[in-house]
């Protein structure tokens, strides 16, 4: 029996990878995370979106992935941010007797025109039945208004083309 008191120990230290962060387009920085291996969990976005642009995900291996989500580090890995446009709101547009309805941005150039006139009738005016807005011109069949940040309703309304009589709700 021999008895001895020395034995070996080998250990190997686990690889640990650099995860960098990419701007793809946006500013700022965010700072590089050393020493990670396997598990990691993606930080929140901490760059400035460029103009007219807001964070959507996180691009990892050409796979988006959210804040938050966790992701396998097995190697030096670079994280790029994802940008979206930012959605725009829009206004409904109503226009009875005419054309130029829809959905508009606040700010945006709207033109209406009036339906043609009926057979013993002219163009008379716009008339605004709900939103605040001012024509270009009420009395032109073709006018325009800047969009507020609300619906609008217009009312195309004509007369009479012999005596300058108004037809309001089909009636003289």
């Amino acid at each position: 029996w021999v008895e001895s008191n020395e034995f070996t120990v080998t250990w190997t230290a686990a690889e640990t990878y650099t995860v960098s962060f990419a701007a793809n387009g946006g500013t700022g920085t965010m700072a590089d995370v050393t020493g990670v291996s396997g598990e990691y969990t993606l930080p929140a976005n901490g760059f400035t979106a460029p103009d007219g642009k807001q964070f959507k995900a996180w691009s990892v291996g050409g796979v988006e992935k959210a804040a938050g989500d966790k992701i396998t580090v097995t190697a030096n890995t670079t994280v790029t941010a994802v940008w979206e446009d930012i959605p725009v709101a829009t206004y409904i547009v109503t226009v009875t007797n005419g054309t130029g309805g829809g959905n508009y941005a606040a700010s945006a150039t709207v033109s209406i025109t009036a339906n043609e006139a009926s057979t013993g009738e002219m163009f008379d005016k716009w008339e605004v039945v709900s939103g605040s807005i001012t024509l270009a011109d009420a009395t032109s069949a073709t006018t325009t208004f800047t969009m507020p940040a609300g619906a609008v309703s217009v009312k195309a309304s004509y007369k009479d083309a012999r005596n300058g009589w108004v037809k309001e709700d089909g009636k003289w």
